[in-house]
């Protein structure tokens, strides 16, 4: 789903295309954002799973910044889950330590909530530039989508005719650029923990 709304779009300019198109390129342009940041504006759910070995007790988990954990579970070869006994400290750049060893083979289940929704309205605001661009350049390429892959360096070589749609490359790369220098939470060894007792 996308950062915005159709309504919330036309706040900012009327589109000619049906609804159904801005939506889809509403949500073409959130995933440039994402892509173009390396992270996801708002509350997403995921569980990761890792493999025991016996004896490591850190966990780095896939998507960051973490915004809670959920549950830590421990399943064992039979299936069977210890999810009430399991204590663990985490941090927001993905980092989780669980008490105990779980023993070699059981299957540690982290389920866990992510997203910098503190940057939100700055990925709403990129998106709504992203969109005009989508929609602008699918005039100019005879009604065809753009392709999902496509940087912000293919979208200012394509409108590098027109002023007006370079300046608002511009301005999402500017904003693009403030959100990639706000993803800190990259994890690490020297992580320190955003807790300071046992879950």
């Amino acid at each position: 789903m996308g950062y915005v709304t159709y309504t919330e779009l036309t706040e900012w300019f009327t589109p000619d295309e049906s609804q159904a198109t801005v939506e889809k390129m509403i949500d073409w342009a959130s995933s440039i954002v994402d892509s173009e940041t390396g992270t996801r504006f708002e509350s997403t759910s995921r569980t990761d799973t890792f493999i025991a070995d016996g004896h490591t007790k850190t966990f780095y988990l896939e998507k960051t910044p973490v915004i809670s954990v959920d549950s830590v579970t421990i399943i064992d070869d039979d299936g069977d889950t210890e999810t009430s006994t399991v204590k663990y400290f985490m941090s927001r750049s993905g980092k989780v330590v669980i008490e105990d060893t779980a023993s070699e083979g059981y299957r540690v289940q982290i389920s866990y909530a992510y997203g910098d929704t503190d940057n939100l309205s700055l990925a709403k605001l990129a998106t709504i530039y992203l969109t005009r661009l989508g929609l602008e350049m699918m005039k100019r390429g005879g009604g065809v989508f753009p392709e999902e892959s496509l940087r912000i360096g293919d979208i200012e070589y394509r409108v590098s005719k027109d002023s007006e749609l370079r300046k608002v490359v511009m301005d999402v790369n500017d904003i693009l650029n403030r959100l990639r220098k706000m993803r800190v939470y990259t994890p690490n060894r020297s992580d320190r923990y955003d807790s300071v007792r046992w879950f």
